[in-house]
């Protein structure tokens, strides 16, 4: 068995060197660690190429170079490609792994053959259960498709990262991230789990998981790129789900994400922006009409004014989805 890691690095000199590290301090080492040059304005590529370099050991590094800035979703894509293991996993080029990582979440695959998708809890850089990680104690397996769904989308963080998972599942269902859109790992989460009819967890940390301020998560700037990608992606879902049925946690997830939008849209204070989301919220309640509850009625409504601009605020909004979206 060989296990590909792909790591997209974009302006990342500050921590390449701890991140590949931790690739290189695996106790299982059939690996090929695929490192994606994304175009950053630093010196990371001449630091990973200096690394590899010097590096003398049974890992195989390989180093691809984009032509231009095309973002995350794309770096992964390239690393799909150009992978040859038996297993993904995707790391972030700010983050480490746990010597034990890789050797951990195969020997899940080997204890329960049907899994498709092996994911560990993850932890912070002081090595405490992050808040990324899980909320309680996960099963070690599970087939029961409910439950599936329930872990993936509503219990675990939605993101690529410290998940153990066969290259041919993902290749077989087209998994790939859309490019353009910062909710790519949210839109991935939700398609990998619609395939998965088995998947596995370890409760122990695996994945250090650091928040480093200026990143794309925590910049300002960004705000209105959340906004029109939640948009996006709430459609993807609305789409999938009329096309294929849905079940309760398929819907929270896509309440959540539009519930989402209104941090965003307090933030930028367009009017614009603002008409924008009323009028593709209503659009979104008008195709649901037909399976209309009192639940999804006051949840519509909390998404228009002037209840909005009450729910844009972390303590209401966390009323909102704890009191009315897990009733959906």
């Amino acid at each position: 068995m060989k296990v590909s890691i792909i790591i997209p690095i974009y302006n990342a000199s500050k921590y390449l060197v701890r991140c590949l590290d931790s690739v290189v301090a695996q106790t299982f080492c059939e690996l090929e660690c695929i490192l994606v040059d994304d175009c950053g304005k630093d010196d990371s590529v001449a630091i990973a190429e200096k690394y590899i370099q010097e590096y003398n050991g049974p890992i195989c590094f390989h180093l691809l170079h984009h032509d231009s800035n095309k973002g995350a979703a794309a770096a992964r894509n390239t690393g799909i490609k150009a992978s040859t293991g038996d297993f993904l996993f995707f790391l972030d080029s700010d983050d480490t792994l746990v010597n034990k990582c890789i050797e951990t979440l195969l020997s899940l695959f080997e204890r329960y053959p049907d899994i498709d998708l092996a994911q560990g809890n993850a932890l912070d850089h002081k090595g405490h259960i992050s808040p990324y990680g899980f909320p309680h104690d996960m099963p070690e397996y599970t087939s029961d498709r409910e439950e599936i769904f329930r872990i993936q989308l509503c219990e675990t963080t939605t993101a690529p990262w410290n998940r153990l998972v066969r290259r041919e599942f993902i290749l077989n269902n087209k998994l790939f991230f859309p490019e353009g859109y910062f909710t790519e790992d949210m839109y991935w989460c939700y398609f990998v789990t619609k395939h998965l009819q088995a998947a596995s967890f370890c409760n122990d940390g695996l994945y250090v998981y650091y928040i480093n301020e200026g990143s794309m998560m925590t910049s300002p700037a960004n705000h209105i790129r959340w906004f029109t990608s939640r948009l996006w992606t709430s459609w993807r879902y609305l789409e999938d789900m009329e096309q294929n049925g849905s079940n309760k946690y398929q819907r929270q997830y896509l309440a959540v994400n539009l519930l989402s939008c209104l941090p965003e849209l307090r933030y930028l204070k367009s009017v614009r922006l603002w008409f924008q989301f009323w009028h593709e919220t209503c659009s979104i309640a008008w195709k649901a009409k037909s399976h209309i509850t009192l639940y999804r009625c006051l949840f519509f409504l909390f998404l228009m004014p002037p209840v909005c601009f009450f729910a844009a605020h972390n303590r209401f909004r966390w009323r909102v989805q704890q009191e009315i979206i897990t009733k959906l």
